[in-house]
């Protein structure tokens, strides 16, 4: 299952003093999920996996880009790579300012990509057993 590749996201938010920065996130792998506890329960259409205390260590490809007046029209953008622990609480080690609002911003996302992505290895794996 591991490493884990997530599909590009891009978001644009709205950031005080700057105004709205486009925000684009792409290559991430997820290389490791450490979990504290878990359990499983029934759900509506299924099984539910509910875990928490998730630590992940992910890399992935960042770019933005806004526009801003100084006397004239300027578009200020970045890109880089980066390698980053995200923990469930949302505070990460070793990340910067701008990556962590990024990653933040990310957050519903990444958790809903990481999400169809182990659903979709674990019915490749049960079809297995069968």
């Amino acid at each position: 299952m591991i490493p884990l590749r997530l599909p590009k996201i891009e978001k644009t938010v709205k950031i005080p003093v700057i105004g709205n920065v486009h925000m684009v996130a792409s290559n991430i792998t997820i290389y490791n999920i450490n979990v504290l506890s878990s359990y499983v329960k029934p759900g509506d259409s299924g099984v539910v996996i509910v875990a928490s205390g998730a630590t992940c260590n992910l890399s992935m490809n960042w770019s933005y880009k806004y526009s801003t007046w100084v006397l004239v029209p300027i578009q200020i953008s970045d890109k880089g790579s980066a390698s980053v622990q995200v923990f469930s609480n949302r505070k990460m080690k070793d990340c910067s300012g701008l990556l962590f609002r990024m990653v933040d911003a990310f957050d519903e996302k990444i958790g809903s990509a990481v999400e169809n992505a182990i659903t979709k290895k674990l019915k490749e794996g049960i079809l297995k057993l069968d």
